[in-house]
């Protein structure tokens, strides 16, 4: 119901907000995030990590409001879940868009619009610019990006952070 999504989302709304004072009040919180055991790279278990990255930078930053980029973080790549088990195998295993066939590689460019869907389908209302953030993640500023290759002045600051943030755990997760 409507009344359930309001309140799911004004809860994950408030449970961003506190992270993100606890995160501010830390002096090493990026070590925090970064040390933190959610799930394997690739894998929807990761939003968290990537969430307080970009909500931290935007903090940090003064760019975009961090709670909303927060949440635009945490629902960003929900829409992986609807992927072929085949697909996010391969992704989990490290395959690059560029390596996938050409229908995988259109199965996958459309998890922004699937997961902008699933959290619409919960009628959880939100607002105008975090629903802009979960399907501008996988832009390009040179307009190459997915799903709708849009150039760098139509994609979103927290877009960007949250983008940039993916990056970040790309690069400093500890893999055993």
């Amino acid at each position: 119901s409507y009344k359930e999504g309001k309140w799911l989302y004004d809860r994950c709304e408030i449970l961003a907000r506190e992270f993100l004072t606890t995160l501010s009040a830390v002096g090493e919180a990026w070590d925090v995030v970064n040390n933190s055991s959610l799930g394997e790279f690739g894998s929807v278990e990761r939003s968290p990590t990537i969430a307080a990255y970009a909500g931290l930078l935007s903090l940090l930053s003064s760019m975009a409001e961090p709670v909303d980029v927060m949440v635009g973080g945490l629902l960003a790549d929900v829409g992986m879940l609807e992927l072929s088990p085949k697909l996010t195998q391969k992704i989990r295993k490290g395959h690059s868009v560029e390596m996938l066939d050409h229908d995988e590689r259109l199965e996958y460019q459309k998890h922004p619009i699937l997961s902008l869907n699933q959290v619409l389908s919960r009628k959880i209302q939100l607002k105008d610019s975090v629903k802009e953030m979960i399907l501008c993640t996988h832009e390009k500023n040179n307009g190459s990006g997915f799903p709708h290759q849009k150039p760098g002045d139509q994609i979103p600051v927290g877009a960007m952070l949250i983008q940039f943030s993916e990056m970040i755990d790309q690069g400093a997760m500890v893999r055993l």
